[in-house]
């Protein structure tokens, strides 16, 4: 299929686009099971992550992981939860198409957490008509 582009005011680059990165396993370092793969250049506006099931640290770091040719080549701190709670952090992040994102969860032996983010395509970024 053909791709193209379109004015930076098109609706395919103004529309933000949910994407669910699913829930952790309980345990240390455990990551989102459902990595998100860009199909186009994207902006990740913002970061949602939700304690599923409270952990026993008070300082329970939430990393975003980004995967450049299938490695995880950038990790950033996105987040510090409680043992329960939510938080919403906005994002400057950008995926190139072909990167995947997921999220780490940090040293809590018993903390579940759940994710999502919110993502737009960059203006000017190509995609299939």
């Amino acid at each position: 299929m053909p791709t193209r582009n379109m004015a930076y005011d098109h609706p395919a680059y103004t529309a933000v686009l949910p994407v669910s990165l699913g829930v952790t396993a309980a345990g240390a370092s455990a990551i989102t099971p459902a990595r998100f793969v860009a199909f186009t250049d994207m902006l990740v506006k913002s970061i949602t992550v939700a304690s599923v099931t409270a952990g026993t640290s008070t300082t329970h770091i939430i990393r975003s992981l980004v995967y450049r040719g299938g490695t995880a080549t950038n990790t950033a701190i996105i987040t510090t939860l409680g043992s329960s709670g939510f938080a919403n952090v906005v994002s400057t992040l950008t995926l190139t198409q072909g990167d995947g994102l997921a999220l780490l969860q940090g040293s809590d032996a018993t903390q579940v957490s759940q994710g999502g983010a919110e993502l737009q395509i960059i203006p000017g970024a190509n995609v299939t008509v």
